[in-house]
């Protein structure tokens, strides 16, 4: 088995060539955003387009709204090495499973100050779960 198949996803389908615009699309649509969103989540894509459509998903939520049908999940993600080039990433790949996924990151370095302080942003967001990493 190639190691291509896992790096580049190529169980997914092609993303479309018109993948940037139907993004921008989105947020000025009416209707089914959930639906418009996990369609485009299932196609393959690089950090960029996985980014692309992140903003897109926090733009959404920003402004109020709906992602329904998809299921809001609220994650914290701490770890002692730099996070903040995969929560586009997992935020993508999570609609791609039916799942709106928002995450709060800790600053980096600050785990220990994250997880003891019950002011701290993620505690203050109180995720349904924490994913803890290390670098």
């Amino acid at each position: 088995m190639s190691k291509d198949l896992y790096r580049d996803l190529l169980w997914l389908p092609a993303r479309p060539e018109d993948f940037s615009a139907q993004c921008r699309a989105i947020s000025g649509s009416e209707g089914n955003l959930g639906e418009q969103i996990r369609r485009l989540a299932a196609y393959r894509m690089n950090q960029d387009q996985l980014t692309r459509l992140a903003k897109v998903i926090d733009g959404l939520r920003q402004s109020g709204r709906s992602l329904d049908p998809l299921i809001p999940f609220r994650l914290g993600v701490v770890s002692n090495a730099t996070t903040h080039f995969i929560i586009p990433a997992l935020v993508a790949s999570a609609a791609r499973r039916g799942i709106a996924l928002e995450c709060i990151a800790a600053d980096f370095g600050q785990v220990v100050q994250e997880a003891l302080s019950p002011h701290s942003p993620i505690n203050r967001a109180q995720p349904d779960a924490v994913l803890v990493g290390g670098g």
